[in-house]
């Protein structure tokens, strides 16, 4: 190549990078801030369950439930074995059946306590805690519905 069609062409390909690298470096940081209002809205949910595990019918912990489906949506494999366990927790929560008695009460109790921790744990698998990057140390630490452990002391009335 000539002298003069180097420096033409390398005046050319300054013109095209002053022209695109602006609009590269706004759509790259659009493309950032879309990825991290995700996570945070994945954050918000667990939070939420997290927070109200041991509240399971207080409308936060149900509007989390509500909001899996559109935050969790994607193609993604993780993604699409939380929005799985969703569903079959969603299932088991819809179908109590008609005046159950006492014991088929607490069996639908221990299995919703088992799906729910499908959802957020996962296993270590495919839960919103492994999607948040968020370790636990035990699928029983998502799972405990009070809010205090049951080594605690408990308070004394006294009159």
């Amino acid at each position: 190549m000539s002298e003069s069609k180097t420096a033409e062409w390398l005046m050319w390909l300054v013109i095209f990078a002053t022209l695109t690298g602006p609009v590269l470096a706004v759509q790259t940081q659009k493309f950032i801030e879309r990825l991290r209002d995700k996570r945070q809205r994945k954050l918000r949910i667990f939070h939420t369950l997290m927070a109200t595990r041991a509240a399971r019918v207080s409308p936060g912990h149900v509007e989390a439930l509500n909001m899996i489906d559109i935050v969790f949506y994607g193609s993604k494999q993780k993604e699409k074995r939380i929005l799985e366990s969703w569903k079959i927790y969603q299932d088991h929560l819809n179908h109590l059946g008609e005046n159950p008695t006492t014991e088929e009460l607490n069996a639908w109790s221990r299995k919703g306590d088992d799906l729910f921790t499908g959802v957020v744990y996962s296993w270590g698998r495919a839960g919103i805690a492994a999607d948040i990057r968020y370790a636990f140390g035990t699928p029983l630490s998502c799972s405990k519905r009070r809010p205090m452990p049951d080594a605690m002391p408990q308070r004394q009335h006294t009159r």
